[in-house]
């Protein structure tokens, strides 16, 4: 199914006030499952739920997050340009962030490389 943000309209009765405190409920909710799938995967603090589970609940919360963001941007008529050139922005910035870790790590690994190789200080 393909996602159109048009056919979501703004729902009679429901004030600016009730988006936002929907949209942090539904945050929130996202944030706990995110964070107990990562328990899983990290294996501390034991879950009876398995990872399938887990990840299935992050889909649903992700879909009730969507929608209020969606209902979010309609109602304060934000315009997509402004969120994906800022989504740009900061796509962008993780990336450059993870491409310097990864060669400052590299670096790091050949410094301690060569100390492996040279005789120790007495």
């Amino acid at each position: 199914m393909k996602l159109s943000i048009k056919k979501y309209r703004l729902i009679p009765g429901i004030t600016k006030e009730d988006y936002l405190g929907q949209l942090c409920e539904e945050c929130g909710e996202l944030v706990q499952s995110a964070e107990k799938l990562q328990r899983i995967i990290r294996g501390t603090n034991p879950s009876p739920v398995s990872a399938a589970d887990c990840w299935e609940n992050i889909r649903e919360e992700l879909a009730d997050v969507l929608l209020c963001m969606i209902l979010v941007i309609h109602q304060q008529k934000i315009p997509l340009g402004d969120i994906a050139e800022r989504m740009d922005r900061k796509y962008y910035r993780w990336r450059a962030r993870a491409f310097e870790k990864r060669q400052r790590e590299k670096r790091l690994q050949q410094i301690y490389e060569t100390m492996e190789g040279e005789p120790a200080e007495k």
